[in-house]
């Protein structure tokens, strides 16, 4: 068909501050990985296990059960496999303590997933992601934050004290990254509607367009959505 079409996707990977300091996004070395065989009484370790980025430890010890379990089902049965396999688990846990993060290759490795599953640049049509969360992940990491802070509270409370609590305890997160993720949390946790505070936030942007517009064209973190809307429009770099 030859005429352009854009697709904004999230990339859905959580953030490194939404684990709050446990280990994520790492791999896993073929020392550690000998180890791992060994804990499970495996003749060989198998290299399959060091070529995954884990995002969590439970990825991991899932990961190796698949590879190296069917020894253990072997060897044990009833309680005592089940406690092995606990055993097995805590020992994961200790062994693996690394501090390298492998959070921005598994953003560009997810990246290009979604982006060839979904035929970016074929023809004209172009794939737009939301990185590294969801769309409303990215309002809440932009220059709109505290307008997004406002329409969550209203919409959610009348309260006026429960407002201002959860507003002091945002103000009170120095991190931007960590009240991005607090913010965007309390969407999901609290079963927002997100149908509302679309429309009011839409409200709020429409009556504010003139004095919003220039920031929303600079902000990086929602130039994903500025160069989808460029894209179909033909607008200034209709080209990105």
């Amino acid at each position: 068909m030859n005429f352009p079409v854009s697709i904004i996707t999230d990339l859905d990977l959580k953030p490194i501050e939404f684990y709050k300091g446990e280990i994520c996004y790492f791999k896993i070395t073929s020392e550690i990985n000998e180890e791992i065989s060994t804990l499970y009484e495996f003749e060989k370790p198998l290299i399959e296990l060091t070529e995954h980025i884990y995002i969590q430890m439970g990825n991991l010890i899932s990961k190796s059960k698949t590879l190296y379990g069917k020894s253990i089902e072997e060897k044990y049965s009833g309680v005592k496999r089940k406690e092995k396999f606990k055993e097995i688990s805590e020992n994961i846990v200790r062994i693996v303590q690394t501090k390298e993060s492998f959070f921005e290759e598994k953003k560009q490795i997810e990246c290009e997933k979604l982006k060839k599953k979904f035929y970016h640049n074929i023809e004209k049509t172009k794939v737009f992601v939301s990185q590294p969360w969801t769309l409303e992940h990215s309002i809440a990491n932009s220059f709109l934050m505290e307008d997004l802070e406002n329409i969550l509270l209203e919409v959610h409370y009348s309260d006026r004290k429960k407002i201002e609590f959860f507003k002091n305890n945002w103000n009170d997160i120095e991190n931007k990254e960590e009240r991005a993720v607090s913010i965007y949390s309390f969407l999901l946790e609290k079963n927002v509607s997100k149908a509302i505070v679309a429309q009011k936030f839409a409200e709020y942007l429409l009556l504010n367009k003139e004095r919003m517009t220039t920031q929303i064209l600079e902000d990086e973190a929602l130039k994903h959505i500025v160069n989808a809307i460029k894209h179909v429009t033909g607008g200034e770099d209709s080209g990105v």
